[in-house]
C-alpha cells in the first residue's frame, strides 16, 4: 500500500503573505516594478519552493516526510510509533498548518504533520501499527 497525503495549509502561510502584498501593492501603483519584484515575487517563489511540495507517504510499513524540494524526506518505521496525539502547537515543523499531529517514535523521536485528511492518515496508520496510542484534542481520550 502506498498512499500519499499532502500537508494541509493554513493561515499560518497564507495570512503573512497576503499581508506583504497588500501593503506593498502601493510600490506597483507607483510604478516601482523592482521594488515590487524583489519584495513580492521572490519571497512568493521561495516560500512555494520551501512549502508548496510538503507531504507524507505512507509506504508499506515506512511514513517518509517531505518538506521543500531537496532531498528524500525524513523516514520513520511505522512500527516504531508509539503515540500519535492532534495538537496546534506552533512550533517549526514540516507542516503548513497548525492544525497538526504530533507523532512520538522509539525512544524520544518527535515530529508533527499536518495532513489535509487527517483521520484516514491516522487510520492507515493504525492499519499497519495497531498499537500506537491516539490522543484526540477535543476529548482527551484514546
Amino acid at each position: 500500500m502506498k498512499r500519499k497525503y499532502p500537508s494541509k495549509i493554513g493561515f499560518i502561510v497564507i495570512i503573512p503573505l497576503l499581508i506583504c502584498i497588500s501593503l506593498l501593492i502601493p510600490l506597483l501603483i507607483l510604478g516601482e516594478w523592482l521594488v515590487f519584484v524583489t519584495c513580492v515575487v521572490m519571497p512568493l517563489s521561495l516560500v512555494y519552493i520551501l512549502c508548496i511540495p510538503t507531504y507524507y507517504t505512507i509506504d508499506d510499513k515506512l511514513l517518509i516526510i517531505k518538506c521543500g524540494r531537496s532531498g528524500q524526506g525524513e523516514k520513520i518505521d511505522i512500527t516504531t510509533i508509539k503515540k500519535i496525539r492532534e495538537t496546534k502547537r506552533g512550533l517549526s515543523a514540516p507542516a503548513l498548518s497548525l492544525d497538526r499531529i504530533e507523532i512520538t517514535y522509539k525512544k524520544y523521536g518527535h515530529v508533527m504533520v499536518s495532513p489535509k485528511n487527517k483521520h484516514d492518515f491516522i487510520q492507515d496508520l493504525i492499519d499497519i501499527n495497531p498499537n500506537i496510542e491516539v490522543i484526540y484534542k477535543s476529548s482527551g481520550k484514546s
